[in-house]
């Protein structure tokens, strides 16, 4: 993995399309799975009310939703599947998924979309 953009699979594959590799550099991709690193510096701000709260990402996200993958270098988090396999431009695919305050939501919502469901069947 070492060969990537600064040590970083998911920015690798941002700039270098996963469907243009040879198959050998696929099933290695496939074989060693999702990047899922400590992301210290990504965080997110809630106001309720007088009081913010600070919400850092926790690495136990990764084993609550076994296709989130993460990005340290981007500080953001994309599903696994769809950096891979959808050429669609979205925050789970492309841009990286940041704010924590409606991250339940965020992957309710992705996991019924079209995208999310042709990207699981490939």
């Amino acid at each position: 993995m070492n060969t990537y953009s600064n040590n970083c699979l998911i920015k690798h594959l941002l700039e270098n399309e996963f469907n243009l590799k040879n198959v050998d550099e696929k099933l290695t991709i496939v074989k060693n799975g999702r990047p899922c690193p400590k992301i210290p510096k990504l965080t997110s701000y809630l106001k309720e009310k007088n009081k913010v709260y600070i919400c850092y990402f926790n690495i136990s996200n990764y084993f609550n939703t076994l296709w989130l993958a993460g990005s340290a270098k981007l500080n953001k988090i994309f599903y696994w599947p769809c950096v891979l396999f959808t050429r669609e431009k979205n925050v789970w695919s492309h841009s990286g998924f940041v704010n924590f305050n409606n991250l339940i939501n965020g992957i309710q919502k992705h996991e019924r979309s079209q995208t999310h469901i042709s990207s699981v069947l490939k």
